[in-house]
């Protein structure tokens, strides 16, 4: 992705943890204040109880997890890393996955992590498409649910250090397709 996209990113989550940093100060300071005997007396007078006022914890993975998938929609195709879940090989007549080794495979699918497209590529460019790109192949057969937790490490990890390193992050726990 472009590095402007991941600063405007970077800066929404600085926002984030200035406003809960802000909240959790006034909270502090509400508290100090029902310690006097007049503001606790006065915070009884309006059915003020305090249950309300709590601080909220930060968390940067969460923070980062809840806001990274608006900006997949301003990362064009052609400005990804060219990171790729591979999602299984497919049917013509049909649209479940089948098994690789099937004679009837007419595409395999593959998920750009930077983006919400999938791309279907013809079974005789398959080894070209994965000579050209780094295509991560999933353990079990539930693609979709590890393609997003792929998409999330390398979200929070490109935001916190640097796309380079998240690519690297990729490469050195899940295993490449080839």
């Amino acid at each position: 992705m472009k590095e402007e996209i991941l600063e405007e990113l970077r800066q929404e989550v600085l926002e984030v943890k200035s406003k809960i940093k802000q909240h959790n100060l006034k909270v502090n300071r509400i508290n100090e204040l029902l310690l006097d005997s007049k503001v606790k007396e006065f915070a009884r007078l309006i059915d003020f109880d305090g249950r309300d006022v709590y601080n909220k914890r930060f968390s940067m993975e969460s923070t980062i997890e809840r806001l990274y998938p608006k900006y997949l929609m301003k990362i064009g195709s052609k400005e990804t890393n060219k990171i790729y879940v591979y999602l299984g090989a497919f049917s013509k007549d049909s649209y479940k996955r089948i098994s690789e080794k099937s004679k009837n495979i007419d595409h395999c699918k593959y998920w750009d992590i930077e983006g919400e497209f999938s791309i279907d590529i013809p079974i005789n460019h398959c080894r070209a498409f994965e000579e050209s790109n780094t295509v991560i192949k999933t353990q079990g057969y539930d693609s979709e649910s590890e393609y997003y937790k792929i998409q999330r490490e390398f979200f929070t990890e490109a935001v916190e250090k640097s796309q380079e390193s998240a690519k690297r992050l990729l490469l050195s726990k899940y295993r490449r397709k080839r």
